[in-house]
Order: C-alpha cells, then structure tokens, then sequence
C-alpha cells in the first residue's frame, strides 16, 4: 500500500501518469473485489469520494466524477476552498476551469 508521504513523493518526481494509474486501479480492484473496506462517500458538489488511507493529518482519496456531472447548486458558495493543504494529481480526464493559479506545484508553468 502507498502512504500519502510515498504517493506526494511519487508526483512531486514526475511519476508516469500510467504508473500511478495502475497503482489507483489496484487499489479500486481490491475494494471491488471486497479485499479492502471502504465507505464512500457522496460529496456536495457532485463526485464520489473514496477515503483510500487515512493516517494522522494525511489521508489519501480518489475523487470520482461522473462522465457527464449534473449542474449542482452549492450549499452556501460557489467557491470551495479546503483548511488544508491539498495535493491533486488528475489520473484522467481534466479539471474544467483550468489552473487555480495559485503558483504552486499543482499548476503548470
């Protein structure tokens, strides 16, 4: 299993996308096929999150979106933000919207 502290080290190196894909797809067959417990849980804003690990302050999560994500109407903003730091990496398809241009590692260029 990769720990939230192996998987940030994997992309902060430049990790082929397949490698980190293959580990993900793994780690779905497992749940699927009852080797693994996992509660998910339906988020607000329209995916489906799978809590993967959770050790101390770090945790680990495949957020899974639908193909075509029905238009949700948030809560209290349309801004989502997180009180902590967050590291994303996009294991397919793409983020609508681009870049959050906030300059770091998450952004292109």
């Amino acid at each position: 299993m990769m720990s939230y502290a192996d998987l940030e080290r994997e992309i902060d190196r430049g990790t082929r996308p397949e490698l980190l894909r293959g580990w993900v797809l793994t780690v779905l067959d497992d749940i699927a096929e009852g080797r693994r417990p996992l509660l998910a849980v339906r988020h607000p804003l329209g995916f489906t999150c799978l809590p993967i690990e959770r050790a101390g302050p770090d945790g680990i999560c495949v957020h899974a979106w639908p193909a075509d994500p029905p238009t949700v109407r948030p809560t209290t903003s349309a801004m989502h933000s997180h009180s902590w730091d967050l590291l994303s990496h996009v294991l397919y398809g793409r983020v609508p919207g681009g870049c959050c241009n906030c300059g770091r590692r998450c952004c292109p260029g």
